[in-house]
């Protein structure tokens, strides 16, 4: 495993693409050398939070072993949270949105989310954004929260 994910970084890096595609700003190279090492930029690019969802998002990566410093840690934070803002983001509509916006939006596990839209296709779609909750999987405190950022 950590040789095919080596492998995937150096593409990623060779490419060239994964700098180009994040804005602009003092530390999107710390970003791409940290977090593109697990993640390509879209699965970073596809989440919009605050400073303190971006905090826990970040904790959680550390805590499942990246290698990210205090300082590094704050810097990182700092340019999430400018660059993918909470309040900057549509509405994800739970019908259309792929595998990877639902791990994104929800912090769900790849399988979790691979069930989600297994459970979607089955269902014939979501009618209400509550229909969601029923997918296996899907923490329905995570979908109350974020009720105000979702549509079918």
């Amino acid at each position: 495993m950590r040789r095919s994910l080596l492998f995937g970084c150096v593409l990623g890096f060779v490419g060239g693409t994964a700098l180009a595609q994040l804005p602009a700003g003092h530390d999107a190279a710390l970003v791409q050398k940290k977090c593109t090492v697990c993640h390509d930029t879209d699965r970073v690019m596809s989440q919009r939070q605050d400073a303190d969802g971006w905090q826990t998002t970040v904790n959680k990566m550390k805590a499942l072993g990246a290698q990210i410093d205090a300082a590094e840690q704050k810097k990182i934070v700092a340019y999430l949270a400018a660059a993918f803002p909470a309040e900057m983001g549509p509405k994800l509509n739970i019908n259309q949105a792929s595998q990877v916006e639902l791990e994104a939006a929800f912090s769900l596990k790849r399988k979790e989310a691979a069930a989600v839209v297994k459970y979607r296709e089955q269902v014939g779609g979501f009618k209400s954004v509550d229909d969601l909750k029923k997918a296996p999987g899907m923490d329905a405190k995570k979908v109350d929260e974020k009720k105000a950022d979702l549509t079918v």
